[in-house]
């Protein structure tokens, strides 16, 4: 009886025991299945870093310096257009005029695309909403900068009132429209994180 025991356990070992190809086959299984599934949440992570570099490359980074572009843009304008006034009716000076005129046109034309841009990429209503309101301001500042510019003796007064729109309200709205597009690339590199 005893060589029977031995005999059964022999048996049972053996038929218990996996043979190596089955290991083989089990390992590479497990392998395939562990290095898919790596393989798809690289792909689900790579997917959300290219999207959100798409949303700070694309779109917020441009547009905060676009914002800070149009701030300029607007000061120096108004600067121009203090030089124009300032040498009105003064033939000695008619080279510094023109220059000053040309700038004023070359700053003029990038206010308008800074704004044109900014209106397009506006990332909500309370960015658009600032938009409308610099661009109803610039038709009010580029109105009393003509008046200045034509209107001899009155000019100062003219330049004033210009002067004060571009001060008390555009350069705050750019700055607002600055700080929103600034607010806006923050929360793009605070979501990347």
């Amino acid at each position: 009886m005893p060589a029977v025991m031995e005999a059964t356990r022999t048996i049972v070992r053996r038929a218990a025991r996996p043979e190596t190809p089955a290991r083989l086959r089990l390992w590479v299984i497990v392998t395939i299945l562990v290095a898919a599934a790596l393989l798809v949440s690289a792909c689900l992570v790579m997917a959300r870093v290219q999207q959100q570099v798409r949303v700070i490359g694309d779109e917020a980074a441009p547009q905060a310096a676009n914002a800070a572009d149009l701030y300029f843009a607007l000061s120096d304008m108004d600067a121009q257009v203090a030089r124009l006034v300032l040498t009105s009716g003064r033939d000695e000076l008619a080279a510094g005029r023109i220059d000053a005129l040309g700038a004023y046109q070359q700053r003029g034309r990038q206010v308008d695309t800074d704004l044109q841009v900014a209106l397009t990429t506006a990332g909500g209503e309370a960015e658009r909403a600032i938009v409308l309101d610099l661009l109803h301001g610039l038709g009010v500042y580029r109105e009393r900068v003509w008046q200045a510019l034509t209107a001899g003796p009155a000019a100062a007064g003219y330049y004033t009132q210009a002067t004060n729109v571009l001060h008390l309200d555009l350069l705050p709205a750019a700055t607002r429209l600055r700080e929103v597009s600034e607010d806006r690339l923050e929360r793009a590199y605070g979501e990347r994180a």
